[in-house]
């Protein structure tokens, strides 16, 4: 049955693959052929029927990981391997319920990403990926089975689908099958991740584990009551992560830097006070990036890729939503916070960066910590910067009439800065040092704030006479009066109408009756014109006698 059919309760109209399937010669090979195929095995119980029967999904699996013998046409695999990977991609097919349940097609898996063919591996992974997580599937208990399996998967980080079948695994614990994070951790599956990270120049192992280690935080973030959790309590507890803080630090590749600055920030997000609520014991990532926060400065004046900076600013956005003390005095005692904001005045031409260092901003100021909050300021110089730096920013516009890139998000938190304290009205420390800077809060109120609140006056114009003398021709007798008395008017338009007609009616009337006395004119015309026919006859006649 077609979409259609089912869709407006037509009768059942059978599709190509319907009527293929009802012929006794009907095969895979005939089935893959059809442009509809894709579509239809998501919900055409017979195609699905027909294509998990054993000799046919076999098939099917050799197609899909390209598993080519010598006795196999390399035609046909160039060209069913794609349609057949496809349903393993997005929205898979219920077919993955027959593979995830049967032995021999999981051990056919595994020997597809035991093979040294990276298309063959790839694809394998990507089935795998798909069926971990049916219903009764046997993947986990023949993956634990198989001492070779885990060892496979990490010695080829950099093929697709591997890391992400190692995820599915862990999230076995979510659906009652317990202790799949411990046996993976128990493996050494984290010192082995952490190595491969540190010592691999892989653009393809890079970006796969910090994707994993995204997808891990993410999952638990979703997931308040996840099982997850344990694999960032064994991660945070882990003694390599030293090792590997420290190598992002001295690394000069600036793209190992950035993804390790996005695993570092991803894991701190999830180890704040709110998840280790021992406010005197530091998880292990913050144990770890303590010893150099004392290098964010160094780093952001020397470093010049924008992801860098970028991914750095939110280490420190992480740090400041610790909720732990130790990290605020550390903060406190350093210059991150000032030199970050000196980044944000660079010239450069990272808007990101910028907009990223305006929430972490707005964080610290409206936050708690208040010797962060001071260090901000720094005694009072980044008020000064701020009205600094947006007096040259407006000369800037009206040489160039293009203000610089930071104007904007700069007047923001100026003008964030000063309601933050307004709205409190706590006078606090913090509150003293902005509203006793009369300078940055005069400025604010009599520039910043005006200048924010300017609306164009181009769309609120009133009708007046000069403007009606430059409008077209066809506007000039327009009077835009809303439409007050708009019923009015129109029963004045149908009045009008109906005295048109009315005069209309008298006119045809007039001049049937013109037509009329005409009629008449010419038919008196005539008779009296016919009465002198008959007297010039007689005349005639008349004479005639005479002459006789």
């Amino acid at each position: 049955m077609n979409y259609w059919s089912g869709m407006f309760r037509f009768p059942p109209m059978a599709s190509p693959l319907d009527i293929l399937l009802g012929k006794a010669d009907c095969t895979l090979e005939k089935l893959l052929n059809e442009e509809d195929f894709i579509s239809e095995i998501r919900r055409n119980n017979d195609l699905m029927d027909f294509c998990v029967e054993p000799e046919n999904i076999q098939r099917y699996l050799k197609y899909t990981t390209y598993d080519i013998t010598p006795t196999d046409d390399p035609v046909l695999f160039e060209k069913y391997h794609a349609i057949c990977i496809s349903i393993f991609t997005d929205e898979p097919s219920h077919i993955i319920d027959v593979i995830g349940t049967n032995e021999e097609l999981v051990e056919y898996l595994f020997e597809a990403i035991r093979s040294n063919n990276e298309k063959r591996m790839s694809a394998g992974g990507l089935v795998l990926n798909c069926v971990i997580q049916v219903g009764n599937a046997v993947v986990y208990d023949l993956f634990t089975k198989d001492e070779t399996m885990l060892n496979t998967l990490m010695a080829r980080l950099d093929i697709t689908g591997f890391l992400d079948s190692i995820f599915q695994i862990m999230k076995l614990d979510d659906i009652g099958k317990e202790g799949c994070i411990d046996w993976l951790c128990n493996k050494g599956f984290i010192p082995k991740l952490i190595t491969t990270l540190m010592g691999t120049q892989s653009l393809d192992i890079i970006s796969n584990i910090s994707s994993f280690i995204r997808n891990v935080v993410m999952w638990k973030v979703s997931n308040d009551n996840s099982h997850i959790f344990r694999f960032i309590t064994l991660l945070n507890s882990n003694e390599i992560l030293p090792k590997f803080v420290q190598s992002m630090f001295e690394s000069q590749d600036d793209l190992y830097v950035e993804h390790c600055f996005i695993i570092v920030s991803n894991i701190l997000a999830c180890s704040t006070i709110l998840t280790y609520t021992n406010p005197d014991e530091l998880p292990g990532i913050f144990k770890a990036l303590l010893p150099h926060i004392s290098h964010f400065d160094e780093v952001f004046r020397t470093r010049k890729s924008g992801g860098v900076l970028n991914n750095l600013v939110y280490i420190v956005l992480s740090l400041v939503l610790s909720g732990f003390k130790q990290i605020y005095d550390k903060l406190a005692r350093e210059n991150v916070l000032n030199v970050m904001m000196e980044v944000f005045y660079m010239n450069h031409s990272c808007t990101i960066l910028r907009q990223t260092i305006k929430m972490t901003f707005l964080t610290v100021v409206n936050g708690n910590a208040m010797n962060v909050k001071l260090k901000l300021l720094d005694g009072g110089k980044l008020l000064k910067t701020f009205v600094e730096m947006d007096k040259k920013a407006v000369e800037e516009k009206k040489e160039k009439n293009l203000g610089p890139d930071y104007w904007l998000i700069a007047a923001r938190l100026m003008r964030s800065v000063l309601q933050s304290v307004e709205d409190k009205g706590e006078e606090d420390d913090f509150y003293t040092a902005i509203i006793g800077d009369k300078e940055f809060v005069d400025y604010v109120n009599t520039v910043v704030v005006p200048r924010d609140d300017e609306t164009s006056e181009c769309f609120n114009k009133q009708n007046t006479a000069h403007e009606d003398s430059e409008q077209s021709d066809d506007s000039q007798n327009f009077d835009d009066d809303g439409f007050d008395n708009i019923d009015e008017d129109f029963d004045d338009e149908e009045q009008d109408v109906d005295d048109e007609i009315v005069r209309n009616d008298d006119d045809e009337e007039d001049d049937d009756e013109n037509d009329d006395n005409e009629d008449v004119d010419d038919e008196i015309k005539n008779v009296e014109d016919k009465d002198d026919d008959d007297d010039i006859v007689k005349d005639v006649a008349k004479e005639g006698d005479v002459k006789q």
